[in-house]
């Protein structure tokens, strides 16, 4: 760009170079906000600890936040009045650390980092082995498989010494399972899906879909709807729960009588 050139062409330059910084800025906060969890990079007490070397000087408190005693160290004679003091200790030295957080290292101190925390705070967990492993005996448990059903000693000789008979035929049984391919989580890594069926609850499910509805998004539509007092009115709490027969008290209710044909 010139002196010479077109405002149009200018305006053009300066939209282009501000999307450019807009772009750089938003990959920089991306970036920022992935956090990297290293199981091998694990933060110990040493990382908060000052230096001797270091010139940076120790705040020493007056008061004691804990009991609100005051507690100081004196100089001269090396002692400390609190109980505690290298439980303070500790905590100024984490305090000049945490002070400095954001301006990176400063005299050797590291600055506490988000993904420092992270590490720490999961260092020695092992989820994802933890997970995958679950998910392999979850497989392994329903897939198809065939159990030994002899029993040592039935139908052969059995005790120190002898021989294993061969395995019959009929004494294997074949539990039928669920092939690994077949499942709903195959090759879904992150997830693990049951597929093991209710059977006390299936008696409960409808086979075909009922007279008033037309489809089977209408019908799971309707049994999402809750019939509780607390997400309905009072009348239509009552009409939705209104039983079908409904005699006044004190009516004699005859028994029913098989007719002969």
């Amino acid at each position: 760009m010139s002196k010479d050139s077109k405002a149009v062409d200018k305006s053009k330059n300066k939209l282009k170079k501000l999307a450019l910084r807009k772009r750089d800025e938003k990959e920089k906060a991306k970036d920022d906000a992935v956090v990297e969890i290293s199981l091998d990079t694990v933060l110990t007490s040493s990382s908060t600890a000052v230096p001797s070397s270091s010139n940076v000087p120790l705040p020493i408190h007056k008061a004691n936040s804990m009991n609100g005693k005051g507690a100081s160290i004196n100089p001269a004679l090396g002692e400390d009045d609190s109980d505690d003091s290298e439980a303070n200790v500790e905590i100024e030295a984490q305090e000049q650390t945490l002070g400095l957080k954001g301006k990176g290292k400063v005299n050797g101190i590291k600055a506490f980092k988000q993904r420092d925390l992270v590490a720490l705070a999961f260092a020695g967990d092992n989820v994802v082995s933890s997970f995958e492993e679950a998910k392999r005996r979850e497989i392994a448990s329903d897939a198809p498989r065939e159990v030994d059903t002899t029993i040592p000693g039935w139908g052969s000789w059995g005790g120190t010494g002898t021989r294993k008979a061969p395995t019959k035929p009929h004494r294997i049984k074949k539990i039928a399972g669920i092939d690994p391919t077949t499942r709903a989580d195959y090759n879904k890594h992150n997830i693990i899906i049951s597929e093991k069926r209710d059977k006390k609850a299936g008696k409960y499910l409808v086979k075909d879909l009922p007279y008033p509805y037309t489809s089977k998004a209408q019908f799971e539509r309707a049994m999402e709807r809750p019939l509780g007092a607390e997400w309905n009115t009072r009348v239509g709490f009552q009409r939705a729960t209104l039983p079908r027969v409904v005699m006044k008290p004190g009516i004699i209710i005859d028994p029913l009588e098989k007719q002969h044909s």
